[in-house]
Order: structure tokens, then C-alpha cells, then sequence
């Protein structure tokens, strides 16, 4: 028989079988018993950080087909270490490439808040109630938080406590921004007093100003971000091109070859890790915790 069939074919079975043990870890069991710290970490993998069913099922066709090239690239190259190096490239580099989307999501998001923020000052302001107004501006609000304002309308409307229900809005959103809003609206609640007009047109002013930083910052970072896409495409194409060629990945077919790929494999990977981080705004401190948010939804 062809060994490259049944290079093939062994390569098939150990990723259904690695998709097999994953899903058996993962599975149903005791409920009552908690998950261990492996059974969690597998389970995350398998199923990725998703909470829907289609992004559980879009997430474990990456893991599949992650695995499957691995295999691939072990059949074609004839090193074992290209196995994992390839598997990890295969979600790595949409990873690395996706470098400045989450900030440009944020900065939409607070955009859109400070939308939102002006419109429910104008509903409330005109004599309807904050329970109302909330409701009023769930199907008018901005793209970028239009399910989350809809949610917090529907809790609201299903008789939740509107301030769990602004906590829960503030936790589901994760801005500073945000959390603003929803402090003065739990305030407004608790004391009924006049002035909430004035504090939302302050907050909006306030987004206003942070939205128009946000993006100017962002397009400084621009340079760096372009320059680790030009490393990461140059890479792949890199690492493709001696995968295959023989010729180019000859002296890596011994065991000493493969310690010193997997070093350096490791090395170049961890630096693209590093210079990606460093193009990330850092993380902006919440005026709500978990703690609060969690402390609001009991009440």
C-alpha cells in the first residue's frame, strides 16, 4: 500500500480520535460533580469561548481543521514537529491578523453608547419615564449595541428590576463609558432628582471627546499593526514554501533539526505574541466590578 495513504489514513484516526476524547472529556456526566481544571481547559478548547450553538459549532470546525492540516503538514514534510506548528498556526493567524479589529469594535461601541445616551436624554426629557424611555429607544438604538439595549428593554418589560437589568446592560458591555450611563440612570432611580438631562449630556459630551481619542490613537497604532501582518503573511508563505520543498526542509528530518526548528519555531512565535500585545491599547479600569454588577442583579 501507498505509506502516504496510509500516513493518510493513521493521521485521519488520531484526529478523530483526538476529536472523540476531547468530546468524551466534555460530555455528559455527574452535573453534580464540578469539572476538573483539565476537563474545563479541554472543554474550552473544544468548544471555544462562544456561548450560541453556531459559534460552538464554527469554532469546532477550526479545531478540526487545524488538526487536519497538522496531519497534513506531517505527510508532506516528513517532520513530525510541523504537526503542531501548523496546527497552531492554522487559528494562530487569522489571530495575529485580526490585530486591530477588537479596538475598532470598542471605539464603535462607545460611539454608539454616546448615541444612545443623547437619544434617551431627549425621550426622558420630553416627560416620559426612564422605564419608558429605555423601552422607547430599544428598537431606534445604534448597530453596535442594539441587541444589548433590546435585552436590557425586554428584561425590563418581563418585569425585572431595572436596575439589575442596567447592571447586567453595564456588565454585558464592559466600558468605562458605559458603566457611566448606568450609574447615573441607578442614581436617577434611587433619588428622582431633575438633573439626569444634565449628567447624560455630560457623559455623552465626555464619549464624545474619548471616541475622537480613541481613534486617533488607534491610527498611530496602525503602523505597527501593518507591520506584523507583513511578518505573518511573510511567514506562512515561508514556512509553505519549505513545506514544500524537500530540499529546504532536509536538514530539519533529524531529531536534532526538529529540537532546533521547535525552538525557534517557538521564539518567532512568541515574538509576533509580544509585538501584537504591544499594539493593544491597554485594558481601561471599569467604575463597576463583577462585584457590583452581581450585587445589583440580587437586589
Amino acid at each position: 500500500m501507498n505509506p502516504i495513504l496510509v500516513a493518510a489514513l493513521i493521521g485521519a484516526g488520531l484526529v478523530g480520535s483526538l476529536a472523540l476524547g476531547i468530546s468524551a472529556i466534555t460530555g455528559t456526566g455527574e452535573r453534580d460533580r464540578p469539572p476538573s481544571r483539565w476537563a474545563a481547559r479541554a472543554r474550552w478548547i473544544w468548544f471555544g469561548p462562544g456561548t450560541t450553538l453556531q459559534s460552538q459549532r464554527r469554532h469546532q470546525a477550526w479545531v478540526l481543521g487545524a488538526l487536519a492540516a497538522g496531519v497534513l503538514a506531517w505527510i508532506i514534510s516528513g517532520i513530525p514537529v510541523a504537526a503542531p506548528l501548523v496546527a497552531v498556526a492554522v487559528p494562530g493567524v487569522p489571530w495575529l491578523l485580526s490585530a486591530g479589529r477588537e479596538e475598532q469594535r470598542t471605539i464603535a461601541r462607545v460611539e454608539a453608547v454616546e448615541a444612545w445616551t443623547r437619544r434617551l436624554r431627549d425621550v426622558e426629557d420630553s416627560g416620559v419615564g426612564l422605564r419608558e424611555a429605555i423601552v422607547d429607544t430599544a428598537q431606534t438604538a445604534p448597530a453596535a449595541i442594539a441587541a444589548d439595549v433590546q435585552l436590557l428593554a425586554a428584561r425590563i418589560q418581563a418585569g425585572w428590576d431595572v436596575e439589575a437589568a442596567l447592571y447586567a446592560f453595564a456588565e454585558a458591555l464592559r466600558d468605562p463609558v458605559s458603566d457611566q450611563v448606568v450609574v447615573a440612570l441607578a442614581l436617577h432611580l434611587s433619588d428622582r432628582g431633575a438633573r439626569l438631562a444634565d449628567a447624560l449630556t455630560g457623559i455623552a459630551e465626555a464619549a464624545a471627546d474619548e471616541v475622537a481619542m480613541r481613534r486617533e490613537t488607534a491610527s498611530k497604532r496602525s503602523r505597527a499593526r501593518f507591520q506584523i501582518r507583513f511578518l505573518t503573511v511573510g511567514s506562512v508563505l515561508l514556512v509553505g514554501f519549505g513545506l514544500a520543498s524537500g530540499q529546504y526542509t532536509a536538514p530539519y528530518a533529524e531529531p536534532r533539526g526538529q529540537v532546533v526548528l521547535a525552538i525557534l519555531a517557538c521564539g518567532f512565535i512568541g515574538c509576533l505574541w509580544w509585538a501584537r500585545t504591544l499594539s493593544l491599547p491597554p485594558a481601561e479600569e471599569r467604575f463597576l466590578s463583577t462585584n457590583t454588577s452581581a450585587g445589583g442583579t440580587s437586589s
